[in-house]
């Protein structure tokens, strides 16, 4: 939830600067969120492999989202 109450909360401000320091707190809690979830396995929380690998999957589609919106802010 932390990444995209971050995202939505800097797309709300009218300055691009502003705007990219929010992005940068949502892609800190997406890798706060990665330990947790590399956590959670080897805790055997996670014990299915499967579920997993979708969550590592949508954690890498997230990290190249949130690159390229930063990306393309610090150009702005």
């Amino acid at each position: 939830m932390s990444i995209v109450l971050n995202y939505i909360e800097g797309f709300a401000r009218f300055r691009t600067k502003t705007n990219l320091v929010f992005l940068e707190i949502s892609f800190g809690s997406l890798k706060e969120s990665e330990y947790l979830t590399y956590f959670a396995k080897k805790q055997g929380y996670i014990n299915d492999t499967d579920k997993f690998n979708l969550i590592k999957a949508l954690e890498r589609e997230l990290t190249a989202m949130l690159i390229t919106t930063m990306k393309g802010k610090k150009q702005d």
